[in-house]
């Protein structure tokens, strides 16, 4: 059985498995921790909502995304910021605290520098293939693009930072996990 034939099993270890990936990707979009729990709880009530227009034969992490991507935007159109951005990352993989704290600071760092560089359509792109390890079809359809769009994307993407990276001022690595 799965979500939309009601099994609650299902939602709970489907959203177990994808609610880590969410909120990092729905906290490097808005301004606070705060708001982050906010637009994330208001994607899930979104999602259990609209479950019953999933189609199983498409990814479901692409169909969730699109709905993050819109309650993102909404969130932004409500809010404008006025506090700094800080970055936090869950996990441990055998580092001190201090280091941690330091890798979430430089990764965070990094990823508000793509978003203010680039436009939203490359940004979360290259967010969805380098943090969630997406394939360019489930990319495509939470961007609701052609997978060709997103090709293009992609490769503008990283053209636009290679160039602004040479600069000594901007750091010249993109985070490979959250």
């Amino acid at each position: 059985m799965n979500w939309q034939a009601g099994n609650l099993q299902s939602a709970d270890e489907l959203l177990r498995l994808c609610l880590p990936r969410l909120h990092a990707f729905v906290r490097t979009r808005v301004s606070s921790p705060h708001e982050a729990e906010d637009v994330t709880q208001e994607i899930l009530s979104a999602v259990s909502r609209q479950i019953q227009t999933y189609k199983p034969e498409h990814p479901f992490a692409g169909w969730l995304y699109g709905i993050a991507r819109r309650k993102v935007a909404d969130s932004w159109r409500q809010t404008r910021f006025t506090e700094p951005f800080e970055e936090s990352h869950g996990g441990f993989h055998g580092e001190t605290p201090a280091r941690i704290c330091q890798d979430a600071e430089e990764a965070g760092a990094i990823w508000r520098q793509v978003f203010a560089r680039l436009p939203e359509t490359q940004a979360t792109a290259l967010w969805l293939r380098i943090q969630d390890d997406l394939p360019i079809e489930s990319i495509a359809a939470a961007l609701q693009i052609s997978v060709s769009n997103v090709k293009v994307s992609l490769f503008r993407a990283r053209q636009t930072l290679a160039q602004l990276w040479k600069s000594p001022t901007c750091t010249p690595r993109i985070p490979t996990s959250p």
